[in-house]
């Protein structure tokens, strides 16, 4: 996300996580090295990307 080489990572079960506020804005692309459809959940403010799921 950043052009860095890694980043840090935290994993939660989707139904033990609630957004409140504006919606997430969302960008999708399908993973090169896994094949499966990754969605970038995104502030449509500042860019901070908050949720990636599959």
């Amino acid at each position: 996300m950043t052009g860095a080489t890694s980043y840090a990572e935290s994993m939660y079960p989707v139904d033990a996580v609630q957004f409140s506020g504006e919606p997430m804005a969302r960008y999708s692309h399908r993973s090169e090295s896994s094949s499966k459809q990754v969605h970038v959940h995104f502030c449509t403010k500042c860019g901070t990307t908050i949720t990636l799921t599959f």
